[in-house]
C-alpha cells in the first residue's frame, strides 16, 4: 500500500513539473495569453494532463501489458497534443484549432476505450 501512495505522489509530481514546463513555454515564448485560441488550448492541455494522470493511476487490469499500452498511448497523446498546440496556436484560426484538438482527442479515445473495456475485471 505504501508503495502505491509513493508512486502516485511521484507521478503527480512529474505531471505537475511537465505542466509547469508547458505553461512556461506557452507564456514566456509564445505569449499565448494574448492569442485568440488561448482558452481552448488551456482546456485541451488540461484534458490531456487529466488523461495522462488517470492512465498512470489505473490498477484494474487483468493483463499488465494492457496497462502499459494505455500508459504509453496516453504519453504519446499528451506529447502530440502539446506539440500541436504550441505549433498551431499561432498559425490557425480558433475554429480550426479546436477541430484539430477534437480530432486528436477522438483518435485517442478511439484507441484507449476499447483497450480499457476489454481489459478490466468484471
Amino acid at each position: 500500500m505504501k508503495k502505491s501512495v509513493v508512486s502516485r505522489c511521484f507521478m503527480f509530481f512529474l505531471i505537475s513539473f511537465y505542466i509547469a514546463i508547458i505553461l512556461y513555454v506557452g507564456f514566456a515564448f509564445f505569449h499565448i495569453d494574448t492569442l485568440e485560441s488561448f482558452t481552448p488550448a488551456i482546456i485541451f492541455v488540461t484534458v490531456g494532463f487529466v488523461f495522462l494522470y488517470l492512465a498512470s493511476s489505473f490498477r484494474v487490469f487483468k493483463k499488465s501489458y494492457l496497462e502499459f499500452v494505455i500508459i504509453i498511448v496516453s504519453v504519446f497523446y499528451s506529447l502530440a497534443l502539446d506539440v500541436l498546440n504550441l505549433y498551431f496556436i499561432t498559425k490557425l484560426d480558433k475554429k480550426w484549432f479546436i477541430l484539430i484538438n477534437l480530432i486528436l482527442t477522438f483518435i485517442y479515445l478511439g484507441v484507449i476505450v476499447p483497450v480499457y473495456l476489454t481489459s478490466t475485471d468484471d
